[in-house]
């Protein structure tokens, strides 16, 4: 007879700051956020001791979303790297010679009829057309759709939709919204080099908090 066996299958998991770029075809579980990814295939590169900058392939290029690891140690943007376009540059040294370089990012997996977790922007109070911290590469995405939340200091709400899209010359900000009272918030796009950046302006003495996803596209 034969002999049936069952197996528990368990996909790599833990905190959502501590999953590294997950191999190509490989599931991660943020357990904390509740947040399902899988992993692409990545860029590699072996240092020389001189050279800091690396040119990665057209889809690896997304400042917002890579990971950068030298000899399986984690780099954190605009501190150790900074990425322009398809150009990956470490900051200060360079990896050191036969460095291992990998650059990759996970790809989120929707997960229906569960919280859904947005990130989170501080919007200062008294500001005038200062950058969100939002921002995507123009050589990959054109069009921006973005739902939000706002919640300011004194318990006032927003919620709407920006729609943003450029023609590598101006770029475009479409805000449709309801709110409780008045915010004094507004919203613009700028070019900056590679990246379209979301930008505020905020007339309001309160400080507000940002509360958005986001879906990205080329409009060709």
């Amino acid at each position: 007879m034969a002999t049936l066996q069952i197996s528990r299958i368990q996909h790599r998991r833990g905190l959502h700051e501590d999953l590294p770029i997950l191999h190509e075809g490989e599931l991660g579980y943020a357990t904390d956020r509740k947040r399902l990814y899988i992993g692409n295939a990545k860029d590699t590169f072996t240092g020389d001791g001189t050279t800091t900058a690396f040119t990665l392939t057209s889809k690896i290029a997304r400042p917002q979303q890579i990971l950068v690891y030298v000899n399986d140690s984690r780099k954190v943007p605009d501190i150790d790297y900074s990425v322009s376009g398809t150009t990956l540059t470490f900051l200060g040294s360079a990896p050191a010679l036969n460095a291992n370089i990998e650059v990759g990012y996970n790809t989120e997996l929707e997960i229906h009829n569960t919280e859904l977790v947005v990130d989170e922007l501080a919007l200062g109070a008294n500001q005038t057309d200062q950058p969100t911290g939002f921002f995507f590469n123009k050589h990959i995405f054109n069009t921006a759709i973005i739902e939000y939340s706002i919640r300011d200091a004194s318990g006032n709400y927003v919620v709407g939709q920006l729609r943003m899209i450029t023609d590598y010359t101006t770029v475009q900000v479409f805000d449709s919204f309801t709110q409780t009272a008045s915010l004094g918030i507004t919203f613009s796009g700028a070019i900056n080099g590679d990246n379209i950046v979301l930008r505020y302006s905020n007339s309001s003495s309160a400080t507000a908090k940002f509360y958005y996803n986001v879906k990205l596209w080329n409009t060709i």
